[in-house]
């Protein structure tokens, strides 16, 4: 099945590498409830492949760390051959602790990551900014998948560190970084679980209309240069009239010196130092 892989097929090696056990008469995944829509895309995948399937929406109820029962929902897709091939990858039984990172043409990897991301790891708003994890028993797998990162992003590699208890490890990255990464991850993205897209999403359109893009700004000369009213600017230029005002005033006033009162000029026109306020 992963002989040739597409968008689809590298997402599912993903998240089998950070969720699937291989049983090696069939591969099984386990995921809370509130996350079916993504074990349903994943069952079709498979389904369409020709292999067989079981789908159980309730297999289990676990009482979690915050006090509350969670049910948990079950796929298993059958074919010793299957776990055969997945076995050849790397994703072999008792995985965690030993998994490397697959061989990939670079081409499929930001949707294996993306997988193995949905599947193993977290995003959540911080300090003005977002912060995400990836999640391992396998020291070198995160270490490796810090390296692809830093190949395809010119980022720094990123240092692997303990996560809780002895074999959990964890591969942060912060703020702008972080959302480099999931831009990269979910640009486009045809798969994905919707509960951590959606996080990403919130935050990039707050995020995006905080600031400017360079070709707004060079419309925004451009009408102004045409004397257009600042009123008439909000759906030419996709910002609210405070915001272009604010901008206008950035763009067209330079500040010129430091006195006990600011003063500003377009021309920048050099203060005497002889000036002072009291001799006005």
């Amino acid at each position: 099945m992963f002989e040739k892989l597409d968008e689809f097929k590298s997402y599912v090696l993903g998240f089998l590498s950070a969720d699937g056990c291989n049983e090696s008469s069939f591969v099984s995944i386990e995921l809370k409830k509130g996350d079916i829509h993504i074990l349903q895309e994943i069952e079709k995948i498979f389904i369409s492949e020709g292999y067989t399937t079981n789908f159980n929406p309730s297999s289990k109820k676990i009482l979690c760390s915050d006090g509350i029962d969670h049910y948990y929902t079950r796929l298993r897709i059958y074919g010793t051959k299957l776990c055969q091939e997945l076995d050849r990858i790397g994703i072999k039984p008792n995985k965690s602790l030993t998994i490397l990172f697959p061989n990939i043409q670079q081409e499929f990897l930001w949707y294996y990551i993306r997988g193995y991301f949905d599947a193993n790891g977290t995003i959540q708003e911080r300090r003005g900014g977002l912060e995400i994890e990836f999640y391992s028993g396998s020291y070198e797998f995160l270490k490796q998948l810090s390296e692809k990162i830093s190949q395809l992003t010119n980022l720094t590699t990123k240092k692997v560190s303990k996560h809780g208890t002895k074999n959990s490890y964890r591969l942060p990255y912060f703020s702008k970084e972080a959302t480099l990464v999931l831009r990269n991850m979910y640009t486009n993205a045809r798969i994905k679980l919707n509960r951590k897209f959606l996080t990403f999403d919130n935050f990039k359109k707050t995020y995006d209309k905080r600031f400017w893009t360079e070709e707004q700004i060079n419309l925004l000369k451009k009408e102004l240069k045409k004397g257009t009213k600042l009123k008439n600017l909000p759906p030419i230029i996709g910002k609210s009239y405070k915001a272009i005002s604010k901008k206008t005033w950035e763009i067209n006033i330079n500040k010129v010196g430091s006195l006990n009162m600011n003063y500003y000029s377009e021309n920048q026109l050099p203060i005497s130092p002889n000036y002072s306020p009291n001799n006005t």
